[in-house]
């Protein structure tokens, strides 16, 4: 990917949500490479750290059928290295969720 001493590249990842996930840290696995390669990582945050059911079948929001994950599922981004985080979703529900899921960001 280097095109020079003055190139930088930067990566845009789309929605990202690791409910339930039993090892987040291999959420990128095998992007790793393509990750630690660019100059800057971003990706939409598409479910807060604001902490949830484990269960499958249960749900955190009953009406919406959503799911919060764990603040422990953070380790999927500081373990890809990631740089920035976009959370302007309407999953973030409700405003106390995404209160929870900054102080979890905001903490790494």
């Amino acid at each position: 990917m280097d095109h020079g001493p003055e190139s930088q590249t930067i990566l845009l990842l789309g929605d990202n949500n690791f409910q339930l996930r039993e090892n987040p840290t291999d959420a990128f696995q095998y992007l790793l490479p393509t990750l630690q390669n660019a100059t800057f990582r971003f990706l939409n945050l598409e479910g807060a750290f604001a902490g949830g059911t484990m269960d499958s079948i249960e749900t955190d929001i009953a009406h919406k059928n959503w799911r919060h994950s764990n603040s422990g599922q953070v380790a999927a981004l500081t373990t890809a290295e990631i740089d920035a985080v976009g959370v302007a979703n309407n999953v973030t529900y409700p405003w106390q969720a995404f209160m929870r899921s900054k102080h979890v960001l905001d903490s790494v």
